[in-house]
């Protein structure tokens, strides 16, 4: 039985074979080609000019159903004519074996059309026996059609043939179909160690002084980064920055302000996101109060406009225009109550100022009043509230100014207060620092802003955030526009940065994922295990960081790597990880193995190496001993290899009882 490979499956060579087999079978049918000129073929009829490499491009492009033998031989064409001149059974051969590997599968995919002329499909885990699927069709032009058509979906959907890649990496979300969003979010650049020496004072090349730092941390705003969903509110409907629509519920549409965009993320609070992002993008629910109370555990944290923030507004103004508008409308309350970064919000007797959406630190003053007149005859006299002073412990010093409003609580508050007007004034504070669990009780709030000197503190700040579950910080010049990025998606903006910690670990390569666009035919990510929360092994992909050097050579399967990433998921997968270096001084088997954890035996933590003394650091032979002495015992007992001082020594790891 023959295998048979589509066009673009072919080497170089097989592709020209065929190629100048077509010019051939052109010969015989049409017109006969004249002279080669400049590498292209010339028909004296159409006048055909392509060069081989054009010729290859259009056969490479072609929707055509055409299969080949492995030496450029054509085996059958969509017309369902096969190629008398090719050894092969009437309606038998198998196309390539096809396999799938990442972080949660390891499958295999084969499809071939047997003697009878039935497509037979056969898919499962490697290792398994796998299930078969067998179809008969009237001839077997159809069988083919079909056979190549579910190999085709395949190889679309990330599968690969042979050995040197594990898996095909899929299209993006952002290129699989059109981007229907017309809007562009605002992206910031990450603070590293470049990056923040602009906030640094620098030594004078030429007259060995420190000069000032080219920008001042001061200019900055800064929020805590929120493990949220990017959501972009269009004025009617929640989008994901690649324009798909979200199904938010009736109340949620109702609440959001009109004919406005915000840029922003639905949030449940820190550690929460995966969680989130399930409820964000669940599409059938079993009834609209099921998706109601979902919903409302969410919060969406707003960054910014750009319907407000443009031309000389500023981002300052447009978090004080945004903060006006949501004192206006119904922002909900949260049934999930959450916990950001930031000043803290007083609360008077009416609730908390951020309820009631307020800018922060009002507080009423006084005594209710009947009338306007009379609240605004209490204004007059500044002795009535200049030296009151708010207890609390906000900051230093928390005073009442002399800038005060008069409130209707009747119309502002939903009351029903025969004495309904109250006076509220602006509490001056000066924080010793921000607090990093400030309540968030509503449905849809401004991101807190804060203001820091240096990006010492700044580092420090993001350290207590991220202890705190956290994922970081954003800094945000204080007049700066809203910048989106553009089409690509690669343009950041120098007024935003995103501050967030980086870790590093090693990981063992257990395979390759072939990549699209440039790494077509090339890897495009490494396929890495590493150690999970509960000692358990888990398989993923590592793609960015990876030079062209390693690209052309990659690090070798079962060899060590260095990576950074920034934090994990639940289950303890790394989060944005990127290649470091090769770590060709650790041991492979140390990383291809469950972390043992030590069982009791008797009741007792059991070791022969701890109740012994020898537990660790011990020869091969020694350590294999004691291994099956273990053994003989009822236990499973195996023998991890380390390093230590540039030499292997072996340990062993007790495992369940074998009976």
């Amino acid at each position: 039985m023959k295998t048979a490979y589509a066009f673009k499956d072919l080497n170089k060579t097989a592709q020209n074979k065929a190629i100048r087999q077509a010019i051939l079978d052109y010969n015989e049918t049409n017109a006969s080609w004249g002279d080669e000129m400049n590498g292209g073929f010339v028909p004296p009829k159409t006048r055909d000019k392509r060069t081989l490499e054009e010729f290859r491009n259009d056969l490479l492009n072609s929707k055509e159903i055409n299969l080949y033998t492995s030496d450029g031989k054509l085996i059958y064409a969509q017309d369902g004519v096969f190629n008398e001149n090719v050894d092969i059974p009437k309606g038998g051969f198998k196309f390539p074996n096809l396999s799938y590997k990442d972080s949660k599968s390891d499958k295999q995919y084969q499809v071939k059309i047997d003697s009878n002329g039935n497509a037979v499909i056969k898919f499962g885990r490697t290792g398994k026996t796998l299930r078969e699927m067998k179809k008969s069709f009237a001839n077997d032009y159809e069988a083919i059609e079909y056979a190549y058509g579910k190999y085709q979906e395949k190889i679309k959907g990330g599968y690969t043939a042979g050995a040197k890649f594990d898996s095909k990496r899929r299209a993006s979300k952002r290129n699989r179909g059109e981007n229907k969003s017309e809007f562009r979010i605002m992206k910031g650049k990450p603070l590293n160690n470049k990056t923040a020496e602009r906030f640094r004072p620098q030594m004078d090349k030429k007259t060995k002084q420190m000069k000032e730092p080219k920008d001042m941390v001061d200019n900055y705003w800064i929020s805590e980064k929120v493990d949220g969903f990017r959501a972009i509110w269009t004025g009617k409907e929640f989008r994901s920055k690649q324009g798909n629509v979200f199904n938010a519920p009736p109340s949620w549409l109702a609440r959001m302000p009109k004919d406005i965009q915000l840029d922003g993320e639905l949030w449940l609070g820190r550690g929460n996101f995966e969680e989130g992002s399930s409820i964000i993008r669940k599409k059938n629910w079993d009834s609209v109060e099921d998706q109601e109370r979902e919903w409302d555990r969410l919060t969406y944290v707003i960054f910014d406009s750009p319907s407000i923030n443009k031309n000389d507004v500023g981002f300052t103004n447009t978090v004080e225009a945004l903060n006006d508008i949501l004192r206006g409308i119904d922002v909900g309350k949260t049934s999930e109550p959450k916990e950001i970064m930031g000043y803290e919000t007083i609360d008077n007797s009416y609730g908390s100022v951020e309820q009631f959406n307020y800018r922060p630190y009002l507080v009423q003053v006084g005594k209710e009043f009947s009338t306007r007149e009379e609240a605004e005859a209490y204004i007059e006299n500044d002795d009535s509230y200049m030296d009151f002073e708010y207890p609390g412990d906000v900051g230093k010093k928390t005073m009442i100014e002399p800038d005060v409003i008069i409130v209707n609580a009747n119309t502002e508050f939903g009351m029903n207060d025969p004495k309904p007007y109250r006076v509220f004034a602006e509490v001056s504070v000066e924080p010793d620092k921000p607090l990093l669990k400030r309540k968030v009780n509503s449905n849809i709030i401004v991101a807190p802003q804060i203001e820091l000197e240096d990006i010492d503190e700044v580092n420090e700040l993001r350290d207590l955030v991220v202890k705190q579950n956290g994922e970081g910080l954003m800094m945000r010049k204080k007049n700066s526009p809203f910048e989106p990025t553009n089409e690509a998606g690669t343009k950041r903006s120098s007024s935003l940065f995103k501050v967030k910690p980086r870790f590093t670990d090693e990981g063992l390569v257990v395979g390759y994922e072939e990549g699209l666009g440039q790494r077509e035919g090339a890897v495009g990510s490494l396929i890495v295990k590493s150690t999970i929360k509960d000692g358990s092994k888990a398989t993923w992909k590592l793609a960015s960081g990876l030079t062209q050097a390693d690209i052309a050579n990659p690090p070798e399967k079962n060899t060590v790597v260095e990576y950074s990433f920034d934090g994990k998921t639940k289950r303890g997968i790394p989060r944005h990880g990127v290649f470091v270096r090769r770590r060709p001084d650790l041991d492979p088997r140390a990383y291809a193995r469950r972390q043992s954890v030590v069982r009791k035996f008797n009741g007792q933590p059991y070791s022969l190496f701890q109740r012994t003394g020898k537990a660790n650091n011990l020869n091969k032979n020694n350590a294999q001993t004691v291994a099956k002495r273990i053994r003989s015992m009822g236990l499973n007992a195996r023998v991890v290899p380390f390093q230590r001082n540039n030499r292997p020594v072996y340990s062993v790891y007790v495992g369940r009882r074998k009976y």
